[in-house]
């Protein structure tokens, strides 16, 4: 067993690149007589006997040209499975080729290690039949006679196991979804992912009634309580632009109904206070802002009030509203809670600016309790 594969794993013993560039890999494949095949950064295949090198696989010895990509923009190649007597690759070109795998396994230079391969079919899956947007292929799995694909970019394609014919069955957020929250009154919940895309899911239907992309990341998300004037269907939207949206769930899809730049950082939260008189925002490097709102009759209403900053270290994990609504409490990364009292708009003068100068503050340090 030491020899092989799975012992040189257990044995910690690093792979000898030799003539080529180190590189990472996010796929291998072993074949039968044990012999390892691995995917490259630069898009080429390399096959292994133990350490060392058998061959390395390319498009055309010439000039290298890799299997997956280009010479100018290589791909990763992220799938490798076998597929009868075929071998299947994908990766961050989208595109799905297949190879015989004893050309593979049979694969050695006569001078070098490059050797050039030529698939016997190949896919690419994209946006359109123009090739817009090609599929960054990161997984494929078999069901039965189906392929289903798996998009990094939030997507999951099916196809025909001998087709060439491919449809996309459902979408999800690119990158990591990062809030989410549900309607009062209706039967939708919205969520909101890393590449600003909001949704809404009929949860009932099981199925997307709406969604759209805006500029910057989705950081946070929070649902306007139900009035007769918003009927439960308003919310906002944070972003690491420090833009905040308020956005109206119709029967068309997302309306804006307001967009403005309450920080310059990301912000970690939107907060409304329980008589929708306030809304208090917060960005990750401490900064707080309070507005003044009518959210009860008039939705695009959000007159900036002040601003104030807690200490650089803080580092605002979250913050609600006292139920008494005359304050604010944020709990910070520093171990300390702070608790702000709401300001009243004659206490301030933001004629020349919204700091809020020595605002009411005060401050815990949480411990752990030692035992």
């Amino acid at each position: 067993m030491a020899q092989t594969f799975t012992g040189l794993k257990l044995q910690g013993e690093i792979a000898k690149f030799g003539q080529l560039e180190l590189s990472n890999t996010a796929s291998f494949y072993e074949l039968p007589d044990g012999k390892v095949v691995s995917g490259t950064q630069r898009g080429t295949m390399i096959v292994w006997e133990g350490q060392f090198v058998k061959a390395h696989l390319v498009l055309n010895c010439e000039d290298g040209t890799p299997l997956h990509g280009s010479l100018e923009e290589p791909a990763m190649v992220e799938v490798m499975l076998q597929d009868d007597e075929f071998f299947v690759t994908a990766g961050a070109d989208g595109y799905i080729k297949w190879w015989r795998i004893t050309d593979i396994d049979t694969a050695e230079a006569d001078e070098g290690i490059d050797v050039a391969l030529v698939p016997t079919r190949e896919i690419l899956i994209a946006e359109n039949e123009e090739g817009k947007n090609p599929a960054h292929i990161v997984n494929m799995v078999l069901a039965g006679s189906q392929w289903y694909i798996q998009d990094a970019r939030g997507k999951i394609f099916s196809m025909g196991k001998d087709s060439d014919i491919y449809n996309e069955v459902y979408t999800f957020h690119e990158g990591a979804v990062k809030d989410l929250v549900a309607s009062p009154s209706h039967n939708f919940a919205v969520s909101i992912g890393e590449n600003g895309m909001i949704k809404v899911w009929d949860y009932v239907k099981k199925s997307v009634f709406a969604s759209q992309i805006f500029n910057g990341q989705g950081t946070c998300l929070e649902m306007i309580p139900a009035t007769d004037s918003n009927k439960g269907r308003c919310l906002a939207a944070g972003f690491d632009t420090g833009m905040v949206r308020i956005i109206s769930v119709t029967a068309e899809g997302l309306e804006i109904l307001k967009c403005f730049r309450a920080h310059e950082d990301a912000i970690v939260g939107i907060k409304y206070s329980e008589d929708l008189k306030m809304v208090v925002t917060a960005s990750v490097t401490g900064d707080i802002f309070f507005f003044e709102i009518d959210a009860a009759t008039d939705p695009q209403k959000y007159d900036a009030l002040c601003c104030l900053k807690l200490p650089d270290d803080a580092g605002i994990n979250d913050f609600k509203w006292n139920p008494d609504g005359e304050s604010v409490i944020f709990g910070c990364a520093n171990g300390f809670v702070y608790q702000i009292r709401r300001p009243k708009a004659g206490e301030v003068d933001n004629s020349d600016s919204y700091y809020w100068e020595d605002p009411p503050i005060r401050a815990w340090r949480i411990k752990i309790m030692e035992f």
